[in-house]
């Protein structure tokens, strides 16, 4: 799809660092001129507050590194402003000291920005005015000032940190008080609704907002993606792709920050350009190459790539949020959709590795790190690639099987072989199921390209009970719930037999018994005989049974004790009961005891019972009282119910404060 409207939104994930709080307070209290939260500000956007060293792998683009918990530059490549240098200079702090600890890295900054406060304000409180922040931030960038586009990379970068500064979240977190800068003030009310980048719509004469307003008066070229930021590269720095159609898609990690990345494309020196780069915050894309022509980013592979720069460093997994995720993910089904012959199952989703690990040709979009001929080894082993395909790949169909028993084949059906670029997903899920068991009696899929993943629930998001290849055998499965899905994924080339499987549910039973109750011909006046049947549509366990009269003058049922039956609806009076201790009354079906001050109330009933006859209890109870420790149940097979504990009793005890019924 190509639609020309830009949408962004500042967000930060989850972070939390206090391990340089001594650090920030302390060069706060020894510069008075450094407002509140703006050293942390530029910490977590440049490094997310880790400390950068020789050790850090370099940039697959050639950027330089900065060095420190500040992200500032010694070597700016003959491009970049060498920031580093200045902060030595302003601060008397050298950079091998600098280096030497994170202490220093901040103090220095911290004593920079503290001088050239001060040449600038002649009030003390004028230090928090956004504005003196801006142009004060303005000298230490590392972003060269030259041209519209390193323009919008100052201001993107100096955007990040005010609204740190003003984010109520990083505020608490790192215990500085929140700032409500204006930053309509700050920018100009144009350029912030650019920077804020919520809704743009791009034009042939410029950015313009809702309102009609313009960042930049230049001529911008056609726009690709509608929610990119169109900032073009110097034509020094891409080509023509000269007729080779373009196959894959190449993800990296440009070691960097996001301004710097599109600030050093500009750089005629550093023969780097890319397609898209991807803010790690709030996920904002920036183009700078049309797709149609070729970016210098993967070496001998970049005729038929289109290559994206995500923000961050590859050993720090703080730099792939979930907006980053998802806004790569759609950028990479916009490219899927536009005709290339891309198919979205070609993502690669095996596991994360720290080197070079060179992929087939079939895996169309893949890292840095798959393809040949390459030494870096970006996006690295903190990117997760099962998330990305999901993410791709985040509409699959399901086919839902519904009987409790079957076969459960691959697509190609008992005889025939699956097909290659599968995904497919099925869900046994039988009605009234509580578990269902799969063997399977075949199974040969091509090792290591094509993979069965099976999840004892729903959905994919559901706890996965193996992954599957070659001719590793699931076996015998049984889930822990009433639904099992599979998973299917299979590669480009190389197809094979796949699986036959039978499988069975454990159902719930539903559907009541019956019984029917052949009746006599005649009124009887003595013992009788009554036949009734019952039936089910599974077996019948247990069998029992309740008789019951009602005399012409009587309210309620009676049975026969005499029989082993006992049937009490309390209309008649406790005739057949014996109060042994406790207030016992009878009134409208209920027995009621009001002596909450006894501990052990007791009324019984006399039954007969034997022990090889089954029975079936069942009675209601309710408390009512308010005192603690309240409890009620109900003693049976007693051997003596006129003893404390009945003799030998079973005792089935409900305790209200607890909410627990207890079997004695």
């Amino acid at each position: 799809m190509r639609n020309f409207f830009l949408f962004a939104l500042l967000l930060w994930g989850g972070f939390s660092n206090a391990q340089y709080t001594s650090d920030f307070s302390s060069a706060y209290a020894a510069n008075p001129n450094v407002p509140k939260g703006l050293l942390e500000a530029v910490a977590y956007t440049n490094t997310h507050m880790r400390s950068i060293d020789a050790s850090e792998m370099s940039s697959c683009s050639g950027m330089p590194l900065p060095y420190g918990v500040m992200g500032v530059f010694e070597n700016g490549a003959n491009y970049f402003i060498e920031n580093g240098k200045k902060i030595a200079d302003l601060s008397g702090i050298s950079i091998n000291e600098q280096k030497s600890n994170v202490s220093a890295q901040i103090n220095a900054y911290a004593s920079a920005f503290n001088v050239l406060m001060g040449e600038l304000i002649q009030h003390p409180n004028d230090s928090n005015d956004p504005q003196n922040i801006y142009a004060v931030l303005l000298q230490l960038t590392e972003i060269p000032d030259s041209g519209i586009v390193n323009k919008y990379a100052r201001d993107a970068q100096i955007y990040s940190y005010l609204t740190f500064m003003n984010s109520a979240e990083k505020a608490h977190e790192f215990s500085f008080p929140k700032r409500n800068f204006d930053l309509k003030l700050v920018f100009g009310e144009t350029n912030w609704r650019i920077l804020s980048a919520k809704r743009v719509k791009f034009a042939e004469n410029g950015i313009i907002n809702e309102h009609n307003q313009q960042y930049q008066q230049i001529n911008l070229r056609s726009i690709e993606y509608g929610p990119a930021i169109w900032n073009p590269v110097a034509t020094c720095n891409y080509s023509s792709r000269s007729g080779t159609p373009i196959s894959a898609i190449t993800i990296h990690t440009i070691q960097g920050s996001y301004a710097g990345a599109i600030s050093w494309a500009q750089n005629c020196a550093s023969s780097v350009s890319y397609h898209y780069v991807i803010r790690s915050s709030d996920g904002q894309i920036t183009q700078m190459v049309l797709e149609a022509n070729k970016a210098w980013h993967v070496g001998s592979e970049n005729p038929y790539t289109i290559g994206y720069e995500h923000e961050g460093y590859v050993s720090d997994p703080t730099w792939y949020t979930e907006a980053m995720y998802t806004n790569s993910a759609d950028l990479s089904r916009d490219i899927i959709n536009s005709g290339y012959g891309i198919p979205a199952s070609r993502t690669y989703y095996g596991a994360a590795s720290s080197g070079t690990n060179v992929l087939g040709n079939c895996t169309k979009i893949k890292g840095h790190q798959h393809y040949p001929n390459q030494s870096h080894t970006d996006p690295g082993i903190n990117w997760n690639w099962e998330k990305y395909y999901r993410l791709i790949n985040n509409t699959p169909s399901i086919t839902s099987i519904s009987s409790p028993t079957g076969n459960f084949y691959d697509s190609g059906g008992s005889a025939a072989n699956y097909s290659n670029d599968e995904r497919l997903l099925w869900r046994i899920q039988p009605a009234n199921a509580t578990s269902i068991t799969i063997t399977f009696s075949s199974f040969n899929l091509e090792n290591n390209y094509d993979y069965l993943f099976i999840y004892n629930g729903s959905t994919i998001d559901d706890p996965l009970i193996g992954v599957y290849t070659g001719s590793n055998s699931p076996g015998t499965i049984t889930s822990t719930g009433a639904t099992l899905l599979f998973e299917f994924r299979s590669d480009c080339a190389t197809t094979a037999a796949g699986w036959a499987a039978s499988y069975s549910s454990t159902l719930i039973d539903i559907i009541p018994p019956t019984t029917t109750v052949t009746p006599g011909n005649t009124w009887e006046t003595a013992n009788f005989t009554i036949n009734f049947t019952d039936s089910d549509d599974q077996s019948v366990a247990e069998k029992f049974y309740l008789i019951a009269d009602k005399n012409p003058g009587d309210n309620g049922w009676s049975s026969s004790p005499a029989s082993g039956c006992v049937h009490e609806d309390f209309e008649d009076g406790m005739s057949s009961w014996i109060n042994q201790s406790g207030a016992f009354s009878q009134a409208a079906g209920t027995l009621t005891f009001s002596d909450v001050a006894n501990g052990n109330t007791n009324a019984y009933y006399l039954l007969d019972q034997d022990a090889s006859t089954s029975y079936l209890y069942e009675w209601g109870q309710n408390i009512t009282s308010t005192s603690s420790n309240q409890r009620a149940g109900l003693h049976f097979f007693c051997s003596d119910p006129t003893l404390t504990n009945r003799g030998n009793s079973y005792f089935v005890f409900f305790r209200q404060g607890q909410n627990k019924a207890q079997i004695y």
